[in-house]
C-alpha cells in the first residue's frame, strides 16, 4: 500500500540533502559557526558563576543567532537563482523546493546551536533549563530563517536583499521595543495592559526573551489587576512561543511559496 503524498516527501527530502550539502559552503554559515562556539566556551569559561551561563547563552539566542539565519537564507535564496529556470521546469511542487530549503537551513542552524549550548549543558547544573533555552533558540532560528527565505524570494539583487534582511532583524530586535516603550507613555495603553502585553508578545524576540527570564529566574510573572488574558499568558509562556513560532512559520513559507510560484520559468 502507498503512502499518501510519498512522492512528495521523497522530492522535499532529496531538496534537504541538496541543501545541507551546499548550506555548508555557505560563508555566513561558517562565521556564524565559529562564533557561536566560541560564544559557547566563553559562556562557561567567563562566566561569574555556573548561574549566570545562562544567560549569557540567552544573549546568542536573541541577537546572534536571528541576525545569522536570515543572513544565511537570504544568501541561500539568492544562490539558486540561476538554477531555478531548470528546477522550474521539472514536474515538482514549488512548495517542495520551499520546505526543503527551509528544513536543511534550520538543521544547520540546529546543529550549530546544540554544539554552542554543548559545553553548558555538560558542566551546568541546571541542564534542563538549558535544553529549554536551547528549544526556544530553535524556534527563533526557525522564524528568522523563514524571514531571509522571504527576503531572498522576494527580491533579485542580493546586495538590496541582504540590506532589506538586516533592516528587518533591527526594526524587530530594536524598532519593535521602541515603540512599545512609546505606546506605553499613553494613558489608555497603561490602562490595558493586556492590549500592551498582546502587541509585546506578538514579537518572537520578546516572547522568548519574557518566557526565557521568567523561567531562569524562576519568579512569577505580574502585573496590575486580574486580566484573564494575562493570567493565561502568564500561565503559558513557553507554550506561546511555541504556538507564536508556528504562526510565522506557517505565514513565512506561505508567503515565500506565493513568491516561488509566480517568478517566470
Amino acid at each position: 500500500m502507498s503512502i499518501p503524498f510519498q512522492p512528495e516527501l521523497a522530492m522535499v527530502r532529496s531538496f534537504i540533502a541538496r541543501e545541507l550539502r551546499t548550506v555548508l559552503r555557505n560563508r555566513f554559515l561558517q562565521v556564524f559557526s565559529t562564533l557561536a562556539l566560541l560564544a559557547g566556551w566563553a559562556a562557561v569559561g567567563l562566566a561569574p558563576s555556573a548561574a549566570a551561563t545562562p544567560f549569557i547563552l540567552l544573549q546568542l539566542a536573541l541577537y546572534l543567532v536571528p541576525l545569522f539565519a536570515v543572513l544565511i537564507a537570504v544568501s541561500s535564496a539568492h544562490g539558486e537563482l540561476e538554477e531555478h529556470p531548470f528546477l522550474f521546469s521539472q514536474p515538482i511542487c514549488r512548495f517542495t523546493l520551499v520546505a526543503g530549503k527551509w528544513t536543511a537551513l534550520w538543521i544547520a542552524s540546529s546543529a550549530v546551536l546544540f554544539l554552542a549550548f554543548l559545553p553548558a549543558l555538560l558542566t551546568a547544573p541546571a541542564a534542563a533549563k538549558l535544553f529549554l533555552l536551547w528549544g526556544k533558540s530553535l524556534c527563533l532560528a526557525g522564524i528568522f530563517v523563514g524571514i531571509g527565505l522571504a527576503v531572498g524570494f522576494s527580491t533579485s539583487d542580493r546586495g538590496r536583499g541582504l540590506i532589506y534582511a538586516l533592516l528587518i532583524w533591527l526594526l524587530l530586535v530594536i524598532g519593535y521595543d521602541l515603540l512599545a516603550y512609546f505606546a506605553a507613555q499613553f494613558t489608555f495603553v497603561q490602562q490595558s495592559p493586556a492590549l500592551w502585553l498582546s502587541f509585546l508578545l506578538a514579537n518572537p524576540l520578546d516572547a522568548v526573551r519574557i518566557s526565557a527570564l521568567f523561567s531562569l529566574e524562576e519568579i512569577p510573572f505580574t502585573v496590575p489587576g486580574e486580566n484573564k488574558i494575562v493570567l493565561l499568558w502568564s500561565a503559558h509562556l513557553g507554550k506561546w512561543v511555541l504556538v507564536l513560532s508556528a504562526i510565522w512559520i506557517a505565514a513565512l513559507l506561505s508567503w515565500c511559496r506565493f513568491k516561488v510560484e509566480r517568478r517566470e520559468v
